[in-house]
């Protein structure tokens, strides 16, 4: 594509970034538990990705990228929410942690995608849609935040008591 049309999807995802965390964000916070959202905001953003990569409409593909850029906006601030409230003691080490481990992948990411894409110019979207699936499957597990605090509160509780 030009570098006009990649100007304004760029631009676009920027819109549509900014009214996902102004407005849906904080909805869906107060809503529902951050855990699960995430959960199942991470399987819309790796389906959709996966799905617009092997699409032929191009109206198709562009609805996928929209719900991809909507979808994938809210993970970091909602992964960042998870991880503020999981590190009472140590904030700052854990949100320094969680940041170099955010740009490891970025560079990581980068990398593979770049070798890949030699090999089909649709590999590094699908291989991004399969880590947020992989994503979902590693959090699967994970219980949402009210369990996890209350456990905590428990523990200091019977510490006190």
């Amino acid at each position: 594509m030009p570098s006009s049309v990649n100007g304004l999807v760029m631009a676009v995802a920027g819109i549509i970034a900014l009214i996902m965390n102004l407005f849906v964000n904080p909805y869906l916070g107060k809503r529902f538990e951050e855990v699960k959202t995430i959960k199942i905001i991470l399987v819309i953003s790796g389906m959709a990705i996966i799905l617009a990569s092997i699409s032929s409409n191009i109206i198709i593909v562009l609805a996928l990228l929209v719900i991809f850029i909507a979808s994938s906006a809210m993970v970091t601030p909602m992964q960042q929410s998870i991880v503020s409230k999981l590190a009472k003691d140590n904030y700052g080490e854990v949100m320094g942690i969680q940041g170099s481990f955010k740009a490891l992948g970025m560079v990581a990411g980068s990398l593979i995608s770049g070798f890949i894409f030699d090999y089909g110019n649709k590999l590094p979207f699908m291989l991004g849609g399969i880590c947020c699936i992989l994503a979902f499957i590693v959090l699967s597990p994970l219980k949402s935040k009210n369990k996890v605090i209350s456990k905590n509160n428990n523990k200091q509780i019977s510490k006190v008591g």
